[in-house]
């Protein structure tokens, strides 16, 4: 038999293939996806409560007539949890297929939450239209998503003799 030659005899590829079957159940597990979904939703709002973007760089400060008449602690340490809805909203939800981060549709004065968040993070806050991108997934969070994922799945992958 030469190096690119493999047999297999019926007995090997049925334990296989059964080996295989209960695999796809184990890579795409609703609960590791939600665990996934809300370690990030965690890093998100950590991330914005310490006045970083999904870059992890300062948010532009405030500006200082606005920051005074908001009666807010500094003008440099952005601080988008002022009105805690915004970030207390923020939800996870996931199925077999996939995990999603979304805000819940909390009303507040007429606007919800989701439009105050958008307002951050896309269309600019404020008379000046100051863009403070916190809701968002960054390559560095990426690879954490990948690594919790893979850390909550991998004990399910020992179990059936994957290494």
């Amino acid at each position: 038999m030469s190096q690119t030659e493999f047999t297999f005899d019926s007995k090997k590829l049925k334990k296989l293939q059964k080996k295989f079957s209960g695999l796809n159940s184990k890579l795409f597990n609703e609960k590791a996806l939600l665990y996934t979904a809300t370690r990030q939703k965690q890093r998100m709002m950590l991330r914005t409560e310490s006045g970083r973007d999904i870059n992890d760089n300062p948010f532009k400060p405030y500006n200082s007539l606005y920051a005074l008449r908001s009666k807010k602690l500094s003008l440099t340490n952005v601080n988008l949890t002022n009105e805690a809805e915004m970030l207390n909203s923020i939800t996870q939800s996931a199925n077999s297929k996939e995990a999603k981060i979304f805000f819940n549709r909390v009303i507040r004065k007429g606007v919800s939450t989701e439009e105050i968040a958008d307002f951050h993070n896309r269309l600019g806050a404020g008379r000046n239209k100051v863009i403070r991108k916190f809701f968002g997934i960054s390559e560095s969070d990426g690879n954490k998503i990948f690594n919790d994922y893979k850390n909550r799945i991998r004990k399910d992958l020992e179990k059936e003799g994957f290494k």
